[in-house]
C-alpha cells in the first residue's frame, strides 16, 4: 500500500504477531520455571518429611525452601545468561554458571552450620541435618538442570539412609553405653575388664 505521500506504507500485522508469539513464550518459559520450583520443593520435602517427624531444627518447610531456592537462582541465573548475551553479545560478556553454584553452595553452608549445636561434653547434634539441608540444596539444582529422575532417585536414596542408617547409629549408641569404660584425664576411654579390675593407662 502507499502513503498519500507516496511512500510505502509497512505493514504491522507481521510485527504484532512476532510480539505476541515473544510474549506467549515468555509467559510459557514463566510457567515451565514454576513447575521445575514446584518439584524441586517436593523433592526437597521428601527429605524434610523424615527431619520433621524427627523433631530436628530444620524441618519440611526449611528443605522444601533451600531446594526450591537453589532451583530459582539456577533458573534465574540461566535467564540472565540469555538475556545479556542477547541484548549484548558483542560487549564481549563472559558468564559461568558453574559460579551461580558456588554462590548456593556458600550460602547453604552458613544455613546449614545454623544447625549444628554444641551441647555440654563432647556431643555434637544437627551435623546430620546440616548435611541434609546440603544435599536438598543438590537436588533443588539437579531439578532445576532437568535432572528429575536423578533428582527424585537421590531424594529417595536420603531418606533410606536418614531412616536406616539412623536406627542402625541409635542401636550402635544404646550398645556403647550399655559397655563399662573408665574415663582418663586425658580424654581417652578404656574398656575395663571382665574381673571388676579398671586397667591401668
Amino acid at each position: 500500500a502507499a502513503a498519500p505521500g507516496g511512500g510505502a506504507v509497512l505493514p504491522t500485522h507481521g510485527f504484532e504477531s512476532c510480539v505476541s508469539r515473544g510474549d506467549v513464550m515468555s509467559w510459557n518459559g514463566q510457567w515451565e520455571n514454576l513447575a521445575v520450583m514446584a518439584l524441586a520443593a517436593v523433592v526437597g520435602g521428601l527429605v524434610g518429611l523424615e527431619r520433621e517427624f524427627a523433631d530436628k531444627p530444620a524441618g519440611l518447610r526449611t528443605h522444601m525452601f533451600v531446594a526450591a531456592g537453589a532451583a530459582l537462582f539456577m533458573l534465574m541465573g540461566n535467564e540472565l545468561i540469555d538475556k545479556y548475551h542477547l541484548d549484548a553479545p558483542v560487549a564481549g560478556l563472559s558468564a559461568d554458571p558453574i559460579r551461580i553454584v558456588q554462590a548456593i553452595v556458600i550460602g547453604i553452608s552458613f544455613l546449614g552450620a545454623g544447625t549444628i549445636v554444641h551441647q555440654s561434653g563432647e556431643r555434637v547434634e544437627g551435623l546430620t541435618t546440616a548435611a541434609s539441608i546440603f544435599f536438598t540444596a543438590g537436588l533443588g539444582i539437579a531439578v532445576s538442570l532437568g535432572q528429575y529422575v536423578l533428582a527424585s532417585v537421590a531424594a529417595a536414596a536420603a531418606v533410606c539412609v536418614l531412616l536406616a542408617v539412623g536406627w542402625l547409629e541409635n542401636a550402635i549408641g544404646r550398645a556403647r553405653t550399655t559397655l563399662p569404660f573408665k574415663r582418663y584425664n586425658n580424654g581417652t576411654r578404656e574398656g575395663l575388664p571382665k574381673t571388676g579390675g579398671e586397667r591401668e593407662p
